[in-house]
């Protein structure tokens, strides 16, 4: 029974997860462990809302699996118990904060974002993992904090922020972008973009590429006049930034 999520085709697994709906809620802990399982991304996705909408408002089924030490099983259940979006159940997940593996700490993230919990999620942004830290910012992100703003420009302007790999770099942009006033994020990649660089300049490269392509998501009649003037500078790197900015609008 336990491996059928896996060998039935979509119509039968349709069926199935249809028919789990008339479970008892006694059976919430086996699904937990059996979802868990699950490989396909959509199927464990499908599964756990079902598991969700069994449990309705009553957590108590799930919350033992946060002492769990089997990894799969405990990121299932944060992730059912932030589908069920109880505002309360928010505290059962302070002890795992710290917890040693990454994918815990991620599923953390996606529970917090369900439970609309920006503040929370941002204790996150400092964290040793590069994947953490750039799921925090893409939920920061999509949640629109926009009080995150003056945090993000500090570290664009920080001094190591050329050191991170331009994968993070990418999503920093993208939420200064996603939550920032257009008029102000416009007037700082214009500024990160035209940026004269003496010492430094392939690695700057990175930057001048990542402001365009900022530039070129907001809607300010200046972000598209500084793209157009980026094309005519003698400046190789920023022309080409612009360039490309501009195609893939």
């Amino acid at each position: 029974f336990a491996d059928l999520p896996e060998i039935l085709d979509d119509q039968a697994f349709n069926d199935f997860t249809a028919l789990l709906g008339f479970f008892s809620p006694d059976s919430i802990p086996f699904m937990v462990r059996m979802s868990a399982r699950v490989k396909r991304k959509d199927r464990r996705d499908s599964l756990r809302q079902r598991v969700a909408y069994l449990a309705q408002n009553d957590p108590t089924p799930i919350l033992p699996f946060l002492s769990a030490g089997d990894i799969p099983v405990l990121i299932n259940a944060i992730s059912v118990l932030g589908l069920m979006r109880i505002k309360t159940i928010a505290n059962n997940f302070e002890p795992l904060y710290q917890h040693p593996d990454p994918g815990v700490r991620i599923a953390l993230i996606e529970a917090f974002f369900h439970l609309k919990e920006p503040t929370i999620i941002l204790r996150f942004l400092e964290d040793p993992d590069q994947g953490v830290r750039i799921n925090t910012l893409q939920a920061l992100t999509a949640l629109q904090y926009q009080r995150i703003f003056n945090r993000i420009v500090k570290r664009l302007r920080a001094k190591d922020f050329l050191t991170l790999d331009i994968a993070e770099q990418k999503e920093y942009i993208n939420c200064l972008v996603g939550v920032g006033d257009p008029a102000r994020t416009a007037r700082l990649l214009e500024k990160i973009l035209f940026k004269w660089v003496l010492f430094g300049a392939k690695k700057y490269r990175v930057m001048r590429k990542l402001s365009a392509q900022g530039l070129a998501q907001l809607p300010e009649e200046s972000a598209q006049r500084a793209l157009t003037l980026g094309c005519l500078r003698k400046n190789k790197d920023i022309r080409q930034a612009c360039e490309m900015a501009l195609r893939n609008r």
